[in-house]
């Protein structure tokens, strides 16, 4: 079984959620111990009937609200660090618009649980689970591009293949 992004995303909303993972916790590997994770989640969430993809469908929708998102955020800043929760923070900082260059294996694409300077610079820049004005006006964005991106971000109605098709604040900085 290849470890695969995807589940590892999966896995880290599980993790926040205390779902038990199992000895490997969010390693990208959807066992045994994941699926009945995914399973209590379904039955928790009344998504009962629904195969474990659909079931990881819902769960990524999860990662769509910036609430979400930031109340992860200040969960896991209360959890014992490891590399389970910082995995966790990693998923929330690049849903919430940071560059993950850093904090992904560049082979597997997981992320690498390691809190090093890129992941340490956007926990401390991340409001709402969105990223900071600050970042994205040292990236060069104008306080118009900046409340466009936000409100684009805080929008609910957004799709999840919209959302993979637009670029995050930082790319849309990199780009000008």
């Amino acid at each position: 079984m290849i470890a695969q992004p995807r589940d590892q995303e999966i896995q880290a909303v599980l993790y926040v959620g205390g779902y038990d993972l199992g000895k490997y916790g969010v390693d990208g590997k959807i066992g045994k111990v994941t699926e009945q994770a995914m399973a209590q989640y379904a039955k928790d969430h009344g998504l009962e009937g629904m195969d474990t993809k659909a079931i990881g469908d819902e769960i990524l929708k999860r990662m769509k609200d910036p609430e979400f998102r930031q109340d992860a955020l200040n969960k896991l800043a209360e959890m014992p660090e490891n590399k389970n929760t910082v995995v966790a923070q990693q998923w929330m900082l690049h849903r919430s618009g940071h560059d993950d260059l850093h904090m992904r294996d560049l082979v597997t694409r997981l992320m690498t649980g390691d809190k090093n300077e890129q992941t340490q610079y956007a926990l401390a820049n991340t409001e709402k689970g969105i990223v900071s004005d600050q970042v994205m006006a040292k990236a060069g964005l104008s306080m118009d591009t900046i409340l466009a991106v936000k409100d684009e971000m805080l929008s609910p109605k957004s799709s999840e293949t919209e959302l993979a098709a637009k670029p995050r604040p930082l790319e849309l900085a990199n780009n000008m």
